[in-house]
């Protein structure tokens, strides 16, 4: 088990490597996620120059809805902190998807800045990895996510 994990830790390096050494985008591009059960966002290399995105009642930095990048792009999931937001962590975001990385973040329900009724809830526990994994399944559904195994 130790080795797989070597393995795939060394190949994500390498796919990490191989798109920070391709040169910088001019902005972060950003468009809203939104499923019956994920709400968040997503950030992309945009090659347009920056801007601000709104996104419901966020403004954050980057180009709104940009066209996503041809070919395919490792994927980085953020999680926030206790009764964060999805945009909490927007500056490493973006910064990860100039540097080639598309980056997916979502709220997690009931524990939120604008839903905090379970934060205390051991429930938020076991919903956020579900959370988690339900985002990457959406995400693994894009032709433009490189899976780095």
């Amino acid at each position: 088990m130790l080795s797989a994990a070597r393995t795939l830790a060394a190949r994500t390096r390498a796919a990490a490597a191989k798109f920070l050494a391709t040169g910088a985008a001019q902005a972060a591009g950003v468009r809203a996620l939104n499923t019956p059960t994920l709400t968040g966002a997503i950030w992309s290399p945009c090659p347009e120059p920056p801007a601000v995105a709104t996104l419901g009642l966020v403004d954050l930095p980057g180009v709104l809805n940009c066209p996503l990048p041809e070919g395919r792009r490792p994927l980085v999931v953020i999680s926030h902190g206790r009764g964060g937001l999805f945009a909490s962590h927007h500056d490493t975001a973006a910064a990860l998807a100039d540097a080639g990385f598309i980056v997916a973040a979502i709220d997690h329900s009931g524990d939120n800045a604008r839903d905090l009724r379970r934060t205390d809830s051991v429930s938020v526990m076991v919903e956020r990895p579900a959370a988690i994994m339900r985002l990457i399944d959406v995400m693994l559904a894009f032709p433009y996510i490189l899976l780095a195994l």
